[in-house]
């Protein structure tokens, strides 16, 4: 369940100071894969900053063989950026994970994908806000990312199954932690429907709250537009928001509702700013300096739907049939 390429990059990733970062630039750089590993470590590791030793120890490869066979006793794939079954979408972001490890439907890797986030605890006229928006873009055959947090997360993830769809988890956490546990059957749905589970972290990782800030990035990564239902300004959804923008790609802001807003629910917050605030406000907030002002999509009624469809999708096709060189020149 691993390519040999990805499989010495994963030997590789146990060298001290070999980051995520600088893994992908040896990567890059690799054109002879068919060398032995120590070779390759020799030839290619003097292009990375601290990295003092090139030699492979038996514990490396001994780690990396317990990772593929934990991978292949639960029928998982472990890919990287060498592989072509990697999205296309998360390859072209600066941060893109080196692994990714996989279970389920690898196809929807490489499928039009829309992330739908928001805060844990949604208001009910949130809650039916998120059905119905993640309803009509799963019946346009998007397919559905989120984070499996309760709330906004576990209702994008539910209505896509309802209504006959695929949705991807992005894990912030190994494959074998589900978190939170009271989401347990829904990772079964998910997997019973054809849908996909994917982390970038290894099954021996222990988590830290940081992870699940990292998890964002990767949810917007994977797709076209990142859908914000309902958050407060230092909700956790804001941290695939500033991703989305920073990829350039649509930050779909949704309305909310009267009610919501009469009574200035502290979960919409995010929202409201982003409504109505100036776009000079909204990058000063953000902590970005350049936002293309055209990528904020403000979703004020649900007859706009068609228009950001397309939208998403000439992103869509766009992105995904770009070089890295046209991306980050």
């Amino acid at each position: 369940m691993i390519s040999e390429k990805t499989y010495k990059l994963l030997v590789i990733s146990k060298i001290p100071f070999v980051g995520k970062a600088s893994l992908n630039t040896i990567a890059n750089q690799i054109s002879d894969w068919d060398l032995p590993l120590q070779d390759l470590a020799s030839k290619y590791f003097g292009v990375i900053p601290r990295v003092t030793s090139t030699k492979i120890s038996k514990e490396y490869i001994s780690w990396a063989d317990k990772m593929v066979s934990i991978a292949e006793e639960a029928d998982d794939f472990i890919i990287s950026q060498q592989d072509e079954a990697y999205p296309k979408l998360l390859s072209k972001t600066k941060d893109a994970p080196a692994f990714l490890y996989c279970r389920g439907n690898m196809e929807l890797l490489n499928k039009p994908s829309i992330a739908i986030i928001g805060t844990r605890e949604p208001s009910e006229d949130g809650k039916v806000i998120c059905d119905r928006v993640t309803k009509w873009f799963t019946e346009k055959d998007w397919v559905i990312v989120s984070g499996l947090a309760l709330g906004v997360d576990t209702i994008a993830h539910s209505s896509c199954i309802k209504n006959s769809g695929n949705t991807i988890v992005v894990y912030g956490n190994h494959l074998n932690k589900i978190y939170p546990a009271e989401n347990v059957e829904l990772v079964n749905e998910v997997l019973s429907t054809d849908g996909l589970l994917i982390s970038e972290y290894p099954y021996d990782n222990k988590a830290h709250r940081s992870q699940f800030v990292e998890r964002d990035r990767i949810q917007a990564g994977l797709s076209a537009g990142v859908v914000l239902v309902q958050s407060d300004l230092t909700g956790g959804s804001m941290h695939a928001s500033k991703s989305i923008l920073r990829y350039d790609r649509y930050l779909i802001v949704l309305n909310q509702s009267r009610k919501d807003i009469n009574n200035r629910v502290n979960k919409i917050e995010a929202n409201i700013f982003l409504l109505n605030e100036s776009f000079e406000k909204i990058k000063a907030n953000l902590g970005i300096k350049i936002v293309n002002d055209k990528k904020i999509i403000r979703l004020m009624h649900k007859d706009e739907y068609g228009k950001v469809n397309k939208l998403l999708l000439d992103c869509y096709q766009e992105v995904s049939s770009e070089t890295k060189g046209d991306l980050f020149s």
